[in-house]
């Protein structure tokens, strides 16, 4: 299962609004006409709604997490405000330290806000700090199976640290073995390890129940392309990934032509692999001067007829 966003915990009531009613009495209700403006996407007044029946209870747990998941998630809105977001979550940790949902989200708040330090420390304190999961329905092990998940992926894309991260794959994969998304981000760290056999174990099982997913066959190309040990590279094999991640891509994607040209020049069609690498280039942005300057150096070893080879 792909996970993404803010998790929402927050059920939307089903009330159906045709006008504007009297102004409700209390924060409660308050609190349900915000639901029902969310129902009917009227975004903007569900935020005022939650807001004044805060106003009416400042210790109103459930309307801060609504206004918070409104803040940072919701795609509707022009922008995402991360920072109130996480003004929310924490005045709902002053009041319940112990709740998974909002310590949990404002980890991802964080992370928004680039803000890695306060995020692996707010999951670390999920994990570690005694938390009470018994409100949230998928139960402890799933929660934290997505917790360890989330803290592998911020040491791996943030902290480039791949022994922790191997490490919270590792162990949100032992409390929940279904979480498909894990095998993949494991098998990208376990290759930055240079283990490779374990890396190829976590692309083919990662494949099996996603086999379609772009950045995993361009990931699992790129090993079979590249790999310094002759034991895990097969050009055969790389060249369809790579092609097939390419094409599910739309085909305008750098990093995905780049890994085609690899498994061309592995495949011994050095022609192919220079057009690949040509094309690859004339998609960069102009910002991309790192990334550019390594293709070029690998589109001169495609012209002298050699493949790459990663270190």
């Amino acid at each position: 299962m792909r996970t993404s966003g803010l998790l929402s915990v927050t059920s939307l009531c089903l009330l159906a609004i045709g006008g504007r009613a009297d102004e409700p009495a209390t924060a409660r209700g308050y609190y349900e006409r915000a639901l029902a403006h969310e129902q009917n996407r009227r975004y903007t007044e569900a935020i005022t709604d939650y807001s004044k029946a805060i106003e009416l209870d400042p210790q109103f747990v459930e309307a801060y997490f609504s206004r918070s998941s409104l803040y940072a998630g919701h795609p509707a809105l022009d922008k995402r405000e991360y920072a109130k977001a996480v003004a929310d979550l924490t005045k709902i940790l002053v009041i319940d330290p112990k709740g998974f949902s909002a310590r949990f989200n404002r980890a991802l708040a964080y992370e928004s806000l680039r803000e890695y330090d306060k995020a692996i420390a707010d999951y670390t304190k999920v994990i570690e700090g005694g938390t009470d999961f018994s409100r949230n329905g998928d139960g402890k092990d799933k929660c934290l199976a997505h917790t360890h998940h989330y803290r592998g992926r911020a040491y791996q894309w943030y902290k480039q640290d791949s022994i922790k991260a191997v490490a919270d794959y590792t162990e949100a994969l032992r409390l929940d073995p279904e979480m498909e998304m894990v095998h993949y981000r494991r098998g990208q760290a376990r290759h930055a390890l240079k283990d490779f056999a374990n890396a190829q174990a976590d692309f083919a099982k990662a494949l099996t129940r996603d086999p379609d997913y772009p950045n995993l066959l361009n990931s699992w190309a790129w090993q079979l392309a590249t790999c310094p040990d002759p034991k895990f590279r097969d050009g055969r094999k790389a060249l369809e990934y790579a092609s097939k991640s390419n094409e599910k891509s739309g085909g305008k994607r750098p990093e995905c032509l780049d890994t085609v040209a690899a498994a061309y020049a592995e495949a011994g069609q050095f022609d192919e692999a220079i057009k690949s690498q040509k094309k690859a280039i004339e998609l960069l942005g102009p910002k991309a001067d790192e990334q550019r300057k390594a293709m070029q150096a690998r589109l001169k070893l495609y012209e002298a007829g050699r493949p790459f080879r990663t270190e």
